[in-house]
């Protein structure tokens, strides 16, 4: 696709403006801190006071909203790159798929984010939310959003992305839309090129005398669900006591799962639980840990400073986007968009701290 011929286009920018709604741990100042992309947050939005308190100590933000369906129109303030990631249980597999008019007043949440974009027009807007929106039942609303962004003179791209292509040895594939200002593209979009992540050991705090390599949990029911994995493991191969086996022991038999090498997706409910049980360690994934498979380094989430509980930490962290998927998305958008006037590299590998 040839890029868009106009009026002079807007030069890089020394400082960037960043706005999110929903924004949780904020993976996208997290990104742009790592890849040392000068910006100033000007506003974050979250409902939970946990998340809050991590943003207000981290990254300031100029205005801090708690339901956007509140905010007024003369609250708001400009910025180059509005990221915006509504909650996905309406949509979410998991959940009864009541889609925009579910409980969660997502399709509210949806239009109220638009109607941001429609007012102030951001250089970079990133939509991100769970793969389900990709279902022919959804279909509706990712085009309506798709036609909306267009409509307001963006070009716009959207893939399905999963945090294993970029450095995070998480099964976590979200819906990822990418819309650029036409007005504005120097560059040709391209999404990050994928690259295999590492196993999940070099995520793993240093060993400790209390770890103990095929320890079972001591819950009846959490053992269980050990030992039946476990089995099945051998069979394919895989030894747990010198391969990581990551077992999601808290969730039903029904949604019960585990990764070789690798974690599962790691949801608000099993983050707030403790992460998935280690079969190399013999125990639950510490908080570090958790942090480092969303691509969070402890400067990111000092949660202990601000006080917030390990579960609240754990349900935030689930709650995430990724901070290496939006990374590389926001690598290829900056250089796209000319907010930076040479190519900036996100650093996909992070060691154990």
């Amino acid at each position: 696709m040839g890029l868009p011929r106009g009026p002079q286009r807007p030069r890089a920018l020394k400082v960037i403006k960043l706005g999110s709604d929903f924004t949780g741990l904020d993976a996208a100042a997290a990104a742009l801190n790592r890849m040392q992309v000068p910006h100033h947050c000007v506003f974050s939005s979250d409902l939970l006071t946990a998340s809050q308190k991590i943003l207000q100590h981290v990254y300031q933000p100029k205005q801090m909203f708690k339901n956007i369906l509140d905010r007024i129109a003369d609250q708001e303030e400009p910025v180059d790159i509005y990221v915006t990631t509504p909650p996905c249980q309406d949509f979410s597999s998991a959940g009864k798929q009541t889609g925009k008019d579910g409980p969660r007043q997502t399709g509210a949440l949806i239009t109220k984010s638009m109607q941001y974009v429609r007012a102030h027009k951001p250089r970079i807007v990133i939509f991100e939310n769970v793969l389900a929106m990709l279902r022919k039942k959804f279909n509706p609303v990712l085009a309506g959003i798709l036609k909306a962004l267009k409509g307001l003179g963006y070009q716009v791209h959207h893939n399905a992305l999963d945090s294993r292509d970029y450095g995070l040895p998480q099964d976590r594939r979200r819906l990822i839309i990418v819309a650029i200002q036409a007005n504005v593209i120097k560059h040709e979009f391209k999404w990050p090129a994928r690259q295999a992540a590492p196993g999940v050991a070099t995520f793993l705090d240093p060993w400790k005398p209390t770890d103990m390599a095929g320890r079972l949990p001591s819950a009846t029911r959490q053992k269980d669900a050990c030992l039946k994995v476990y089995k099945e493991c051998y069979k394919r191969g895989h030894d747990p006591r010198f391969i990581p086996i990551l077992v999601d022991v808290h969730a039903s038999v029904k949604f019960m799962s585990y990764g070789v090498n690798e974690a599962k997706t790691i949801t608000r409910t099993r983050g707030g639980n403790g992460g998935p049980w280690i079969s190399t360690r013999g125990r639950h994934a510490t908080p570090a840990e958790l942090m480092r498979l969303q691509g969070f380094s402890k400067e990111d989430v000092p949660w202990e400073d601000v006080g917030i509980s390990r579960r609240q930490l754990g349900q935030l962290i689930g709650n995430a986007v990724s901070v290496n998927t939006i990374g590389c998305v926001l690598e290829e958008a900056l250089w796209s968009a000319g907010l930076v006037t040479k190519r900036v590299t996100f650093p996909r590998v992070m060691a154990a701290q």
